[in-house]
């Protein structure tokens, strides 16, 4: 199974100091292993993520599978 690149907008950034709305992305093999990553529960991220197509974010979160990037 390939590598795919999920987002989310989310309030929950564990590594964010301040709370408010983030973006997260990070390279996995499913939505279950991408919501495990992210640390937020599956139903959410079915209702709020996807699979994204953004050049930007499918190289960077592809440079380091597994890895959570979260941005404000």
């Amino acid at each position: 199974m390939r590598l795919k690149v999920f987002g989310i907008t989310t309030f929950v950034a564990p590594s964010v100091s301040k709370r408010g709305q983030v973006r997260a992305i990070v390279a996995e093999r499913s939505q279950a292993a991408a919501a495990r990553a992210m640390k937020v529960p599956l139903h959410h991220f079915r209702n709020y993520g996807s699979e994204t197509g953004n050049r930007e974010e499918l190289d960077v979160a592809l440079a380091e599978p597994g890895q959570v990037f979260w941005t404000k």
